[in-house]
């Protein structure tokens, strides 16, 4: 009883659920816990009337039989009710723990969520049971409340006994006690087993979707990975399973301590009992009722299924709350209100000052006291070798980290101290690994402007220009259902798209946010896929659409780059060159000699440099 009062926390969701769903519910519960109590108070009127039965009429009995046969009818119908009246409670409260869930996930910064510990924890706190032992909250709650009621049914279950033995209710009563007890225990470390093995489970799945998803199809196929892959999984499954199998099988060893005692208590109870019915305390009826009431404290206020509900439940209530407590407060920002075509203020003014990151669980820095400024409208090539930090730059750029050390302004502001969701709106990137969504190829391109509030008319303004902007009407044409077609081959009607009219939609959907009010366009090897002469014709027209907007470009190829605005070059972590393509090569260093060497892959003429607007 004690361990249960503690758990009183998981009643919290309750106070969110619809009053009519827990009304039913409550009521249901206590109707099951008190009915047979009632039933045994109705027996003993029946075991009094039969005794008494040469004295008054047979109708007399109908009273009392009448009042059983209810009870125990009550008590059936209550049985039949509770599974359906849980479920609509714990949907409630599981729905809402999952939304809270993708909340707080959101909130977290990139960091947090490639934490391996958060991500364990993520998994836990999803609530989606994969097997017999993972249990959600709503699970938790209800089961609680069923534990609250089941005690009413044994307390009431006493007072039939108290009534002619104090004693004995109080026995039972501890006794009972001290088995819920021991075993929420018992159970509860089992699940602590289950839940401490997370990052097994999680690199199961892992194993599991590399198997079997498309994607990863030809390799696995081709270089003949799935024996490998699937002893992998079954390595992961075994070391997760086998602590629990171990944990389990001492629970179900150490079952005959509770049983030994509840059955010696009973013995005891019935002992005690028929020695004050044998020596005239109690007649045969007050004997029935408090005989079978002693049975039913048992039966009613025992540890059941509910207790795998309870510690179970608890697992992901705790895993949301650590993560939780890990992660920045997310800062609530007014929503955008709806937008039209091309309603954007005028592009912002960013700094980085002295700005040092280092990856969590790593101690080499990867940017190292860098000072840049992009100027309102201007267009930055961000070069240099692999491992320059240049992709981490970005992501400090877009608000996904923050820095170690340092600040990034916005037109004065430091932007780590403002709520992230208005940068974001202000922000469009497009990433080198960039999102092959399974749907239309239309709402590919318009959830690019989900974060400005862009609705209707105006939506359909600003994903079709940015559509036409990148060459997509053709491609459009070309497909079974035009703009509703799914770009996936998984789905039914679906087709794919090829690597270069995907980084062409990925561009549309990023031109979509700029359309829709975004200040700041970052392009993260935006071209990766095409070749040399596509991809200048892409940035043509790409140079073309972004006039006057504030534009930040990483890319390996310096050719197509040259005619940015400006170029910065880094190694190290730091800025080593920073100026226009015609001043860095007049400078002879380091990006000179990075040019000339691409320079010799292509032909003496190279090729034709962009500039704003698409002239040469």
């Amino acid at each position: 009883m004690l361990t249960g009062m503690g758990n009183w926390r998981l009643l919290r969701p309750l106070a969110q659920v619809s009053r009519p769903r827990l009304f039913l519910l409550t009521a249901v519960m206590l109707v099951r816990s008190t009915a047979p109590v009632g039933a045994s108070l109705a027996t003993m009127l029946v075991v009094s009337d039969i005794s008494a039965a040469e004295d008054r009429s047979g109708w007399a009995l109908l009273v009392p039989v009448g009042a059983l046969a209810g009870c125990l009818l009550i008590a059936q119908l209550s049985q039949l009710l509770i599974e359906p009246a849980q479920f609509a409670v714990r949907r409630e409260i599981d729905g809402r723990h999952r939304r809270e869930v993708g909340r707080v996930a959101l909130a977290a910064g990139l960091s947090r969520l490639e934490d391996p510990a958060v991500r364990d924890d993520l998994q836990l706190a999803a609530a989606e049971p994969a097997n017999w032992t993972e249990r959600t909250p709503g699970a938790a709650a209800c089961a609680q409340l069923l534990w609250v009621t089941k005690w009413v049914g044994a307390l009431c279950a006493a007072g039939v006994v108290g009534r002619h033995s104090l004693p004995i209710a109080v026995c039972l009563l501890a006794v009972l006690a001290a088995q819920n007890t021991l075993m929420s225990r018992q159970w509860y470390r089992m699940v602590q087993v289950w839940a401490g093995g997370a990052r097994h489970l999680r690199r199961a799945a892992y194993l599991t979707g590399v198997t079997t998803d498309a994607p990863s199809a030809k390799e696995v196929r081709l270089h003949g990975f799935a024996p490998w892959m699937i002893g992998r999984y079954r390595e992961s499954v075994g070391e997760h399973l086998g602590p629990y199998r171990k944990a389990k099988f001492s629970l179900l060893r150490k079952q005959w301590f509770p049983f030994a005692a509840v059955s010696l208590t009973m013995v005891w109870t019935l002992d005690s009992l028929a020695g004050e019915a044998q020596s005239g305390q109690m007649d045969a009826a007050a004997l029935s009722a408090a005989v079978v009431a002693a049975w039913l404290l048992f039966n009613i206020g025992a540890s059941g299924p509910e207790i795998l509900d309870i510690e179970g439940g608890k697992v992901p209530a705790a895993a949301l709350a650590r993560v939780r407590a890990s992660v920045r407060p997310a800062v609530t920002s007014p929503k955008a209100a709806p937008g039209t075509a091309g309603a954007r203020a005028e592009p912002p003014e960013i700094r980085f000052g002295d700005v040092r990151f280092t990856y969590p669980g790593h101690t080499r820095e990867v940017l190292r006291g860098l000072d840049l400024r992009l100027a309102p409208g201007e267009t930055v090539a961000i070069v240099g070798l692999n491992g320059a930090g240049k992709s981490t730059l970005i992501k400090l750029l877009a608000g996904l980290y923050e820095p170690t050390s340092g600040t990034i302004r916005v037109d004065g502001a430091r932007r780590g101290q403002g709520p992230d969701d208005d940068w974001y709106r202000d922000v469009a990137v497009v990433f080198q690994d960039f999102i092959h969504y399974g749907m239309s190829l239309k709402d590919n391109i318009a959830i690019g402007a989900s974060r400005q509030g862009v609705t209707g008319a105006a939506l359909d303004a600003v994903w079709r220009r940015a559509a036409a902007d990148m060459g997509l009407d053709d491609i459009a044409a070309r497909l079974p259902d035009g703009w509703d077609t799914r770009v996936s081959a998984s789905l039914p009607g679906g087709v794919d798209l090829s690597g270069g009219q995907w980084q062409r939609v990925a561009l549309a959907r990023a031109l979509c946010a700029m359309h829709a009010g975004a200040r700041v366009l970052v392009l993260d090897e935006p071209t990766a896929h095409l070749d040399v002469r596509t991809e200048w014709d892409l940035f043509h027209s790409l140079l073309k659409v972004t006039e006057g907007m504030s534009v930040v470009i990483v890319s390996h190829r310096l050719s197509t780059v040259r005619s940015a605005d400006r170029i910065v070059l880094l190694e190290g972590g730091r800025i080593v060159e920073n100026g226009s393509h015609t001043e860095l090569m007049a400078r002879r260093g380091r990006y000179h000699e990075l040019f000339q060497l691409q320079a010799e892959r292509f032909t003496d003429g190279g090729e034709p440099a962009l500039r704003k607007g698409g002239r040469p």
